[in-house]
């Protein structure tokens, strides 16, 4: 279940990747599930959802290029068979210097990966330096730079759930963790190598621009 302030999360990081953008742009929502962003185009395989578009994110997508400014990806490449083909079509329907945002589980935090069995794979901040455009190692032909990156081993608390004393404190302590090692890119890359062993993050947050 998720809470309404995570909701509301999600709705101010498609407004941050929107910024100094036009009300008239476009935006998809891949495997929008039954929580849509608002303003955009649903696309998910499931005829029961809040889909305007019924199609499998799996296979070509059915819109033309350049339609879209913004693309969001909410915690579905952790379920998608080939990522590569994800990348590519995101970045087929983008307007030259569009947006993905991409969200998902942390592969630091296994507990929350596999909880889920149609999830097929975690994510990491360093498997979308692949698809950079100086990368070494070119799985695609698309390239995307990253405009930012935030690593997450907090939650909010879900509505109506009584916490333990604790359970607030920790959490403070955690999001000043969060602000230092987001606060670098160089930290995030050392918190990716080093530092989840001993503090996990339980989720990471992508946004790319097509280059």
């Amino acid at each position: 279940m998720i809470s309404t302030n995570q909701t509301d999360s999600r709705q101010a990081n498609v407004e941050y990747a929107m910024k100094g953008d036009q009300p008239s742009k476009r935006i998809l929502d891949v495997g929008c599930g039954h929580r849509k962003t608002p303003g955009s185009i649903g696309m998910d395989v499931l005829q029961d959802s809040a889909a305007d578009v019924i199609a499998d994110i799996a296979g070509p997508w059915p819109f033309d290029d350049h339609s879209f400014d913004l693309v969001v990806a909410n915690h579905v490449l952790e379920h998608v068979p080939d990522v590569v083909h994800v990348m590519e079509e995101a970045y087929r329907v983008l307007a030259p210097g569009g947006r993905l945002l991409v969200r998902g589980p942390h592969f630091s935090s296994p507990q929350i990966v596999w909880s889920d069995p149609t999830h097929r794979r975690a994510l990491s901040m360093a498997m979308f330096l692949h698809f950079q455009p100086d990368t070494a190692h070119p799985y695609s032909k698309v390239r995307f730079r990253i405009a930012r990156a935030v690593l997450r081993c907090t939650s909010e608390p879900q509505a109506g759930m009584q916490e333990r004393w604790f359970r607030p404190v920790l959490r403070g302590a955690l999001r000043s963790y969060e602000s230092w090692i987001n606060s670098a890119p160089i930290r995030q890359q050392r918190a990716e190598r080093m530092f989840f062993r001993v503090v996990p993050f339980s989720e990471v947050e992508v946004e790319l621009e097509a280059v």
